[in-house]
């Protein structure tokens, strides 16, 4: 069983590998993006609520975590066998 530390640890891993081409927020308002470019976000996991986990005991790793971004919009980050989706 992998303990939720090393689970985070994976999950930050995969999402810093993604981040550069990954838009967190959707479509953000004028106040978060007055000049209409991409907007970035940094997600903190330990701030995230984690959804759903791998029991104890059962084989493999996967977490389902629900983050706040930008203009209110929610993030769902999924990692599973050390591959991360975001929602």
């Amino acid at each position: 069983m992998i303990g939720g530390a090393t689970v985070i640890r994976h999950l930050v891993f995969g999402v810093l590998m993604l981040a550069p081409a990954a838009a967190l927020s959707g479509e953000p308002d004028e106040a978060d993006n007055p000049g209409g470019d991409s907007v970035y976000s940094r997600l903190d996991f330990q701030a995230c609520p984690v959804l759903d986990a791998t029991p104890a005991g059962e084989p493999g790793s996967w977490v389902h975590l629900r983050c706040p971004g930008l203009s209110g919009y929610q993030v769902h980050v999924s990692e599973e066998d050390d591959r991360v989706t975001l929602d």
